[in-house]
């Protein structure tokens, strides 16, 4: 029974470090740990669509950024990205403005981080059970995509996939 006992400890303190390591079971995170999205990011223009993601680096609280897309050569819509070091947590929120609507500023587009590890970072909408979940990989690219939770093995409505500039390639 004692080793019984002891096996299952080990197992729980072992599961226990692997999971803090990864950063999954984490519940408060720094904003020093997504300084990885500073930088230009771009998707590949297809079919004269142009789609732009710039983040400054962190400074104070909070990392600023933009998006825009590019369509036939005339701007299509773009956004004002903030990412903040609040007391509950880390909150992503955009406010964007297209041709048709103008420019929307609301606290619906807002999402808090909820998982964390080396190659991804999860933001969660704070009402409603959509997903945001940034993703960066090992070979520098960033991928996005919305996901709704409240369908297990839904699709994603929309998504990006984006390739983090170096010096020489931001024009």
């Amino acid at each position: 029974m004692k080793t019984y006992f002891k096996v299952f400890l080990a197992f729980i303190v072992v599961f226990s470090i692997s999971q803090n390591v990864w950063g999954e079971t984490k519940t408060t995170y720094q904003l020093e740990e997504l300084k990885w999205l500073s930088g230009s990011w771009l998707d590949h223009p297809k079919q004269n669509k142009v789609f732009e993601t710039i983040w400054s680096p962190i400074r104070g609280d909070a990392m600023v950024g933009t998006t825009r897309v590019v369509w036939q050569g005339q701007l299509a819509y773009y956004e004002m990205l903030t990412m903040r070091q609040e007391a509950t947590g880390i909150y992503y929120r955009f406010d964007y403005y297209d041709k048709k609507s103008g420019f929307k500023l609301t606290d619906t587009n807002r999402f808090k981080l909820t998982r964390l590890s080396h190659q991804k970072a999860v933001f969660e909408h704070v009402t409603s059970k959509d997903e945001l979940t940034l993703e960066i990989n090992r070979d520098g690219r960033l991928q996005g995509a919305w996901l709704d939770k409240s369908k297990p093995g839904s699709k994603p409505k929309t998504g990006y996939r984006l390739k983090k500039l170096t010096e020489n390639e931001i024009k």
